[in-house]
Protein backbone atom coordinates (compact mmCIF):
# COMPACT_ATOMS: atom_id res chain seq x y z
CA UNK A 1 0.00 0.00 0.00
CA UNK A 2 2.88 2.79 0.88
CA UNK A 3 4.91 1.48 -2.33
CA UNK A 4 1.82 2.51 -4.24
CA UNK A 5 1.14 5.57 -3.05
CA UNK A 6 4.87 6.59 -3.16
CA UNK A 7 4.26 5.85 -6.87
CA UNK A 8 1.51 8.07 -7.36
CA UNK A 9 2.79 10.89 -5.61
CA UNK A 10 6.17 10.47 -7.82
CA UNK A 11 4.04 10.61 -11.14
CA UNK A 12 1.56 12.88 -9.81
CA UNK A 13 5.28 15.01 -9.23
CA UNK A 14 6.03 14.30 -12.82
CA UNK A 15 3.31 15.27 -14.50
CA UNK A 16 2.83 18.97 -12.25
CA UNK A 17 7.21 18.99 -13.30
CA UNK A 18 6.50 18.62 -16.70
CA UNK A 19 3.37 20.66 -17.32
CA UNK A 20 4.64 23.32 -14.91
CA UNK A 21 4.62 25.82 -17.68
CA UNK A 22 0.68 25.71 -18.54
CA UNK A 23 -0.15 25.39 -14.97
CA UNK A 24 1.28 28.33 -13.91
CA UNK A 25 -0.13 30.05 -17.65
CA UNK A 26 -3.78 28.44 -16.09
CA UNK A 27 -3.17 30.10 -12.28
CA UNK A 28 -2.36 33.20 -14.01
CA UNK A 29 -5.12 33.74 -16.56
CA UNK A 30 -7.17 32.61 -13.32
CA UNK A 31 -5.85 35.05 -11.16
CA UNK A 32 -6.14 38.10 -13.65
CA UNK A 33 -9.89 37.72 -13.36
CA UNK A 34 -9.71 36.57 -9.53
CA UNK A 35 -7.99 40.37 -8.97
CA UNK A 36 -10.08 42.20 -11.47
CA UNK A 37 -13.08 40.48 -9.06
CA UNK A 38 -11.59 41.15 -6.01
CA UNK A 39 -10.90 44.58 -6.81
CA UNK A 40 -14.04 45.43 -7.96
CA UNK A 41 -15.50 43.67 -4.76
CA UNK A 42 -13.37 46.28 -2.68
CA UNK A 43 -14.38 49.21 -4.36
CA UNK A 44 -17.87 48.75 -3.60
CA UNK A 45 -16.89 48.10 -0.17
CA UNK A 46 -14.77 51.28 0.01
CA UNK A 47 -17.14 53.73 -1.56
CA UNK A 48 -20.00 52.11 1.52
CA UNK A 49 -17.35 53.11 3.91
CA UNK A 50 -16.04 56.24 2.83
CA UNK A 51 -19.93 57.55 2.75
CA UNK A 52 -20.13 56.51 6.21
CA UNK A 53 -17.13 57.86 7.18
CA UNK A 54 -18.07 61.28 5.64
CA UNK A 55 -21.35 61.31 7.09
CA UNK A 56 -20.45 60.48 10.61
CA UNK A 57 -17.36 62.43 10.70
CA UNK A 58 -16.89 64.23 7.28
CA UNK A 59 -13.31 64.58 5.55
CA UNK A 60 -10.80 67.22 4.85
CA UNK A 61 -12.20 69.83 1.51
CA UNK A 62 -8.70 69.66 0.67
CA UNK A 63 -7.90 66.93 -2.20
CA UNK A 64 -4.44 65.45 -1.44
CA UNK A 65 -5.64 65.06 2.27
CA UNK A 66 -9.12 64.32 1.70
CA UNK A 67 -7.82 61.53 -0.61
CA UNK A 68 -4.94 60.08 2.15
CA UNK A 69 -7.96 60.24 4.84
CA UNK A 70 -9.82 57.91 1.95
CA UNK A 71 -6.92 55.73 1.49
CA UNK A 72 -6.26 55.19 5.54
CA UNK A 73 -10.12 53.98 6.01
CA UNK A 74 -10.46 52.07 3.04
CA UNK A 75 -6.89 50.41 2.01
CA UNK A 76 -7.21 47.13 4.16
CA UNK A 77 -10.42 46.12 1.56
CA UNK A 78 -7.80 45.84 -1.50
CA UNK A 79 -5.05 43.89 0.36
CA UNK A 80 -6.88 40.50 -0.83
CA UNK A 81 -6.68 41.99 -4.44
CA UNK A 82 -3.09 42.94 -3.86
CA UNK A 83 -2.18 39.51 -2.92
CA UNK A 84 -4.17 37.77 -6.05
CA UNK A 85 -2.27 40.10 -8.09
CA UNK A 86 0.97 39.53 -6.81
CA UNK A 87 0.96 36.22 -7.06
CA UNK A 88 -0.87 36.31 -10.44
CA UNK A 89 2.32 37.98 -11.73
CA UNK A 90 4.42 35.41 -9.91
CA UNK A 91 2.98 33.13 -11.96
CA UNK A 92 3.08 34.36 -15.14
CA UNK A 93 6.60 35.26 -14.22
CA UNK A 94 7.41 31.58 -13.34
CA UNK A 95 6.32 29.95 -16.16
CA UNK A 96 7.91 32.35 -18.53
CA UNK A 97 10.94 31.78 -17.20
CA UNK A 98 10.67 28.05 -17.02
CA UNK A 99 9.64 27.94 -20.57
CA UNK A 100 12.64 30.15 -21.77
CA UNK A 101 15.11 27.77 -19.42
CA UNK A 102 13.34 24.81 -21.37
CA UNK A 103 14.21 26.28 -24.57
CA UNK A 104 17.26 27.23 -24.33
CA UNK A 105 18.20 23.72 -22.76
CA UNK A 106 16.52 22.47 -26.20
CA UNK A 107 18.68 24.65 -28.20
CA UNK A 108 21.59 24.02 -26.74
CA UNK A 109 20.80 19.96 -27.06
CA UNK A 110 20.33 20.75 -30.63
CA UNK A 111 23.46 22.36 -31.19
CA UNK A 112 25.71 20.37 -29.13
CA UNK A 113 24.31 17.53 -31.54
CA UNK A 114 24.80 19.56 -34.43
CA UNK A 115 28.65 19.81 -33.62
CA UNK A 116 28.82 15.84 -32.67
CA UNK A 117 27.68 15.00 -36.10
CA UNK A 118 30.18 17.28 -37.68
CA UNK A 119 32.42 15.81 -36.33
CA UNK A 120 31.64 12.27 -36.95
CA UNK A 121 31.53 13.10 -40.69
CA UNK A 122 34.62 14.41 -40.52
CA UNK A 123 35.82 11.29 -39.08
CA UNK A 124 33.65 9.47 -41.63
CA UNK A 125 35.49 11.02 -44.34
CA UNK A 126 38.71 10.74 -43.23
CA UNK A 127 38.31 6.37 -42.50
CA UNK A 128 36.60 5.50 -45.51
CA UNK A 129 37.42 8.23 -48.18
CA UNK A 130 35.48 10.86 -49.51
CA UNK A 131 34.01 8.61 -52.34
CA UNK A 132 32.82 6.46 -50.13
CA UNK A 133 31.28 8.91 -47.84
CA UNK A 134 29.64 10.88 -50.85
CA UNK A 135 27.97 7.27 -52.14
CA UNK A 136 26.59 6.82 -48.57
CA UNK A 137 25.74 10.23 -47.87
CA UNK A 138 23.49 9.95 -51.42
CA UNK A 139 21.86 6.88 -49.78
CA UNK A 140 21.04 8.53 -46.22
CA UNK A 141 19.45 11.20 -48.75
CA UNK A 142 17.16 9.17 -50.65
CA UNK A 143 16.27 7.28 -47.81
CA UNK A 144 15.09 10.47 -46.27
CA UNK A 145 13.33 11.87 -49.50
CA UNK A 146 11.81 7.99 -49.42
CA UNK A 147 10.47 8.55 -46.19
CA UNK A 148 9.15 12.06 -46.50
CA UNK A 149 8.02 11.97 -50.18
CA UNK A 150 7.01 15.79 -51.29
CA UNK A 151 2.95 16.28 -50.90
CA UNK A 152 0.95 17.90 -53.78
CA UNK A 153 2.02 21.16 -53.05
CA UNK A 154 5.90 22.08 -53.69
CA UNK A 155 6.60 25.56 -52.78
CA UNK A 156 7.85 27.45 -55.87
CA UNK A 157 10.59 29.23 -54.84
CA UNK A 158 12.40 30.96 -57.78
CA UNK A 159 10.33 29.82 -61.15
CA UNK A 160 12.22 26.58 -61.85
CA UNK A 161 11.04 23.20 -62.19
CA UNK A 162 13.57 20.67 -61.22
CA UNK A 163 12.33 19.62 -57.40
CA UNK A 164 14.88 20.53 -54.97
CA UNK A 165 14.57 18.74 -51.05
CA UNK A 166 16.02 21.11 -48.10
CA UNK A 167 16.93 18.14 -45.89
CA UNK A 168 17.44 20.34 -42.62
CA UNK A 169 13.41 20.83 -43.03
CA UNK A 170 12.20 18.32 -45.54
CA UNK A 171 10.98 20.74 -47.42
CA UNK A 172 10.36 20.72 -51.15
CA UNK A 173 10.64 23.18 -53.57
CA UNK A 174 11.65 24.52 -57.00
CA UNK A 175 14.85 25.89 -57.85
CA UNK A 176 18.08 25.21 -59.92
CA UNK A 177 21.74 24.14 -58.70
CA UNK A 178 22.93 27.77 -59.79
CA UNK A 179 20.39 29.76 -57.56
CA UNK A 180 21.66 27.86 -54.45
CA UNK A 181 25.24 28.01 -54.98
CA UNK A 182 24.87 32.12 -55.57
CA UNK A 183 22.78 31.62 -52.23
CA UNK A 184 25.81 30.26 -50.91
CA UNK A 185 28.48 32.58 -52.08
CA UNK A 186 26.21 35.45 -50.52
CA UNK A 187 26.28 33.84 -46.91
CA UNK A 188 29.99 32.74 -47.13
CA UNK A 189 30.24 36.75 -48.25
CA UNK A 190 28.17 37.73 -45.17
CA UNK A 191 29.74 35.65 -42.82
CA UNK A 192 33.37 37.62 -43.91
CA UNK A 193 31.54 41.03 -43.64
CA UNK A 194 29.70 40.15 -40.33
CA UNK A 195 30.86 37.44 -38.81
CA UNK A 196 28.01 35.01 -38.95
CA UNK A 197 24.54 34.23 -40.62
CA UNK A 198 21.46 32.57 -39.96
CA UNK A 199 19.77 29.88 -41.76
CA UNK A 200 17.13 32.26 -42.02
CA UNK A 201 19.39 34.51 -44.15
CA UNK A 202 20.11 31.90 -46.42
CA UNK A 203 16.54 31.01 -46.95
CA UNK A 204 15.61 34.70 -47.68
CA UNK A 205 18.11 33.84 -50.69
CA UNK A 206 16.60 30.55 -51.90
CA UNK A 207 12.96 32.12 -51.39
CA UNK A 208 11.76 29.17 -48.70
CA UNK A 209 9.99 30.84 -45.60
CA UNK A 210 11.81 31.12 -42.52
CA UNK A 211 11.44 29.13 -39.70
CA UNK A 212 11.10 29.84 -36.03
CA UNK A 213 14.60 27.91 -35.91
CA UNK A 214 16.28 28.76 -38.47
CA UNK A 215 16.55 32.30 -36.30
CA UNK A 216 19.22 30.90 -34.09
CA UNK A 217 21.44 28.49 -36.29
CA UNK A 218 24.00 29.54 -39.02
CA UNK A 219 27.28 29.42 -39.48
CA UNK A 220 30.27 31.36 -38.48
CA UNK A 221 34.37 32.51 -39.42
CA UNK A 222 34.73 29.30 -37.79
CA UNK A 223 32.53 27.24 -39.90
CA UNK A 224 31.28 28.46 -43.13
CA UNK A 225 28.16 27.55 -45.19
CA UNK A 226 29.34 24.74 -47.38
CA UNK A 227 26.25 22.47 -49.52
CA UNK A 228 26.41 19.13 -50.46
CA UNK A 229 24.00 17.92 -53.17
CA UNK A 230 22.60 14.24 -53.27
CA UNK A 231 20.76 13.05 -56.43
CA UNK A 232 17.43 11.38 -55.58
CA UNK A 233 14.35 10.12 -56.92
CA UNK A 234 11.10 11.12 -55.31
CA UNK A 235 8.37 7.88 -54.80
CA UNK A 236 6.24 8.47 -57.95
CA UNK A 237 9.99 8.48 -60.00
CA UNK A 238 10.60 12.36 -60.38
CA UNK A 239 14.08 13.74 -60.29
CA UNK A 240 14.97 15.44 -57.21
CA UNK A 241 18.15 17.36 -55.85
CA UNK A 242 18.25 16.97 -52.15
CA UNK A 243 20.81 19.00 -50.31
CA UNK A 244 22.22 19.83 -47.05
CA UNK A 245 24.11 21.66 -45.00
CA UNK A 246 27.73 21.26 -43.11
CA UNK A 247 27.99 22.18 -39.25
CA UNK A 248 25.27 24.45 -38.59
CA UNK A 249 25.25 25.82 -35.11
CA UNK A 250 23.62 28.01 -32.43
CA UNK A 251 24.51 31.09 -33.28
Amino acid sequence: MTTTLVSVIKSFESVLTKNSPAILTGIGAAGTVTTAYLAGKASFAAARVIDAVEYEEGMAEEPLQRFKERAGVTWRLYIPAGMAGALTIGCIIAGARISHKRTAAAYSLVALTDAAFGEYKDKVVEKIGEKKEKELRDELAQDRVNKNPPSGQVVIASGESAIFCELFTGRYFNCNVETIRKAEIKINQKILRENEATLNDFYYEIGLEPTSYSERVGWDLGRMLEISFSATVTPNEKACMAFEYSHTKEL
